[in-house]
């Protein structure tokens, strides 16, 4: 199997994903002594520093790409897509519950966080098949040779 640099590049930001938002995050509620106030003020600054760490592993993948004459980026499309949705619409939504409910208001039950782990879980899978190399990104034709 020929990994290359995007296969680790996409690895990486899997791992990151995946431990910051799958793992870290759901973990620190189960802290007994950790207030809800601040185990969200936690979580805010956990996903705003995984966020944009997630944001340059995002470039470097993408960067990555233009070694390749004819590169298939549709491969990385889903990823890419899903960080944005993240980053752009979800994450200022759940802010604002995190605002919320740390002034000391309720917030109403909604489906965000169901739709921003579904999105995650997708986005992790899609880059670890990424990573072990079963998405293929460069054609190995005479026409598509490393630049």
């Amino acid at each position: 199997m020929d990994l290359t640099l995007h296969n680790g590049i996409a690895g990486i930001w899997a791992g990151v994903s995946l431990g910051g938002a799958l793992i870290a995050a759901p973990a620190k509620f189960t802290v007994a002594s950790l207030t809800l106030p601040v185990a969200l003020e936690v979580g805010r600054a956990q996903f705003h520093w995984t966020g944009m760490a997630e944001i340059a592993l995002c470039l470097l993948l993408i960067g990555s790409l233009f070694r390749f004459k004819k590169p298939q980026w549709y491969w990385i499309a889903l990823p890419v897509s899903i960080l944005v949705i993240q980053q752009l619409f979800l994450m200022p939504l759940l802010n604002e519950r995190t605002d919320l409910i740390t002034a000391g208001g309720a917030a109403s039950p909604n489906s965000i966080h169901v739709i921003y782990i579904v999105l995650e879980i997708i986005k992790c899978l899609s880059l670890a098949l990424l990573a072990i190399g079963y998405f293929k990104i460069e054609n190995h034709d005479e026409n598509n040779q490393e630049t």
